[in-house]
């Protein structure tokens, strides 16, 4: 593990998005079978809160995206929610991280970047703020 000087900034939660051909039949379980409450239905997003913590997004795998990676079922990105894009974002530059970004679509500003194995990672931040977990 190396050592930097630069302060971590804060990490507020985490979205794990799934990616589904046809989304209403997961939409269906996740909410009538799991029982998870939906607290963004962004069309062809849903993002639902987790017990214990953190949100689910799933997504139509054909649906326009942002996400540099292949549009196919089964994919799987990270998403870290944050507060300060522009600090994350000052700290992963090197990293690879794509610019930061501002999507009025979906209300958030983020950017990207690939973990060593090439799993894809955005780090977020909602414009209009997801509601808060107990």
């Amino acid at each position: 593990m190396t050592s930097t000087a630069m302060t971590v900034p804060i990490m507020t939660s985490h979205i794990t998005f799934l990616y589904a051909e046809k989304p209403e039949p997961c939409w269906d379980f996740y909410e009538a079978v799991l029982g998870l409450e939906v607290v963004r239905d962004q069309g062809r997003v849903r993002i639902y809160a987790l017990p214990g913590g953190g949100y689910l997004g799933l997504c139509e795998a054909r649906a326009p995206r942002l996400a540099p990676m292949e549009r196919q079922e089964g994919s799987v990105m990270l998403t870290l929610l944050v507060s300060d894009v522009a600090a994350w974002h000052a700290r992963l530059a090197a990293h690879g991280a794509s610019q930061p970004e501002i999507s009025e679509a979906y209300r958030i500003e983020h950017f990207f970047l690939c973990d060593p194995a090439g799993h894809v990672i955005e780090v977020q931040r909602f414009l209009d703020p997801l509601p808060q977990q107990a």
